[in-house]
C-alpha cells in the first residue's frame, strides 16, 4: 500500500505521467508489475521462437556463401573483443567507403 501510494505521488508530479498515475491508482501497482512481467515473457518467447531461427538461417547462409565470414566463440570474444569487428560481414569495406567519402587517404 505504501509503495503504491509513493509511486502514484511520484508519477503525479509530472504532467506527462499523470495518466499513468491515474491508471496505476485505479488497477493497482501489483497488477501493473504482473502485466509488465507478462509482456517481458512474451517478448522473450517471441525472440526465442522467431528471431533466433531467422538469425540461425542467416548465419548458415553467411557461412556457406561468404568466404571470410566467421563467428568467434564467446570465450575468444571476451578475451579479445576486437575479434567482433571481424565477425561483421563487410566491415572492412564499410570503413574504406566511409574513409573515401570523408576524403581521408587511409584505406585498409
Amino acid at each position: 500500500m505504501y509503495v503504491t501510494t509513493l509511486t502514484v505521488l511520484l508519477l503525479l508530479m509530472r504532467p506527462d505521467t499523470f495518466m499513468l498515475a491515474v491508471f496505476i491508482d485505479s488497477i493497482g501497482l501489483e497488477l501493473i508489475i504482473i502485466l509488465i512481467g507478462l509482456q517481458t515473457k512474451v517478448i522473450f518467447y517471441y525472440c526465442w521462437g522467431y528471431i533466433q531461427p531467422s538469425f540461425a538461417k542467416l548465419e548458415r547462409f553467411l557461412i556457406n556463401e561468404h568466404l571470410f565470414y566467421f563467428r568467434p566463440s564467446i570465450l575468444a570474444a571476451k578475451t579479445y573483443p576486437s575479434l567482433l569487428c571481424h565477425a561483421i560481414p563487410g566491415y572492412g569495406q564499410a570503413i574504406n567507403i566511409i574513409a573515401y567519402i570523408r576524403g581521408q587517404s587511409r584505406f585498409l
